[in-house]
């Protein structure tokens, strides 16, 4: 598998991933609703799993903008498969969830991506990356 802290920042037509640890820290803080130590430790750990080849964590800004509307997290990547955690505060743009699809079909070359149960859009999510 190839090296995926290769993988930021990432473009869309309105978007830039970004790996956590290269945000702003406030904006993550907000995002998270938590104390400054506790987003800390969370994009640590994210750098570890992507350093570790083991995840993709990116936070989603709009571009020219600095406050963090979402988080993709790709988790337990495989050859053949991934989990897709989408994190966000409203409905994911459609620009990233194209984008998204290309990414783990195309670059990454993974063909079935798994969702938590207890995710709000997952038959839905599960009918677009299948």
């Amino acid at each position: 598998m190839e090296q995926l802290q290769r993988y930021h920042p990432i473009f869309t037509e309105n978007y830039q991933w970004e790996f956590l640890s290269n945000l702003n820290g406030k904006a993550l803080q907000e995002f998270l609703k938590t104390d400054i130590p506790t987003s800390a430790r969370y994009a640590n750990q994210a750098m570890q799993q992507i350093m570790a080849n083991k995840g993709l964590i990116w936070g989603v800004i709009p571009k020219q903008q600095t406050n963090l509307i979402g988080i993709i997290e790709l988790q337990n990547i495989t050859n053949k498969s991934l989990l897709l955690n989408l994190n966000f505060q409203q409905s994911v743009p459609q620009e990233i969830l194209i984008r998204l699809r290309y990414f783990i079909k195309q670059q990454l070359n993974i063909q079935k991506v798994y969702f938590n149960p207890d995710a709000k859009n997952q038959q839905e999510w599960q009918d677009f990356f299948a």
